[in-house]
């Protein structure tokens, strides 16, 4: 368990350093406005925490969006800085480093963030369709070219990555037979064309919540198994 706390503080001072990266890119991103349209064939939109945060968007990604998907699309990137959505991914990370057991928690909070400015996105525009269609279009826009995002931003759609999954999803044994499920992306699409969902309690107390009970769990066994091993040390 000390090897998880020292892992929990290292994943810590790595997000740290994410985040300090992706606010250096930021800065040099051309303008001075939240968004920043820089002209690239590769279609491209992400949010860079920062202070403040910017927004990229490539011209190759405007290009395949209707007038009304840009907006959703924009409002979906800046939604992600607005509700300082990495944070609940780094804190999320720092979770699993402290209690492995709780890796389906940093995919479950990818996928829970990418939904809220999903929803933050189709209210702003007031139509979930054009949004459902944006995501869509977004995500296979970039996968025709793809590559890494920078440290800590945040992307509209990728279909493949450790924490997204593919567009199809992932073939999962049940029992003796296999059962393909719907990947993160086509849930987000199904999801933006039902009727808005009711509101659920906040993210932000499950993840810390978690992550306190996660690294008291992982000091709380590091004594314990310190205290034990001075009792050996004491009966020999």
């Amino acid at each position: 368990m000390t090897a998880c706390l020292a892992a929990a503080v290292g994943v810590a001072v790595r997000q740290g350093h994410r985040l300090a990266a992706s606010a250096r890119t930021a800065r040099d991103l051309p303008g001075d406005g939240l968004v920043a349209v820089v002209d690239a064939p590769r279609a491209e939109a992400f949010a860079l925490p920062g202070r403040p945060g910017r927004v990229l968007v490539t011209t190759a990604m405007l290009d395949v969006l209707s007038p009304a998907q840009r907006r959703a699309l924009i409002a979906h990137e800046r939604a992600h800085l607005a509700d300082r959505h990495h944070l609940f991914r780094a804190l999320a990370a720092i979770a699993v480093a402290a209690n492995p057991l709780l890796w389906p928690l940093r995919g479950a909070v990818v996928f829970a963030t990418e939904r809220w400015a999903d929803e933050r996105a189709a209210a702003h525009i007031r139509d979930r369709e054009q949004t459902a269609q944006a995501i869509g279009r977004a995500a296979l826009a970039h996968n025709r070219r793809p590559r890494p995002l920078p440290a800590a931003a945040l992307g509209i759609g990728a279909l493949t990555g450790p924490l997204t999954g593919s567009l199809i999803g992932a073939v999962r044994m049940r029992g003796m037979r296999l059962v393909r499920r719907p990947g993160p992306l086509p849930r987000r699409v199904a999801a933006l064309l039902e009727p808005p969902p009711a509101r659920r309690p906040l993210l932000i107390a499950a993840v810390v919540g978690l992550v306190v009970l996660s690294l008291l769990a992982a000091q709380d066994a590091a004594i314990d198994l310190h205290d034990l091993v001075e009792h050996a040390q004491a009966a020999t």
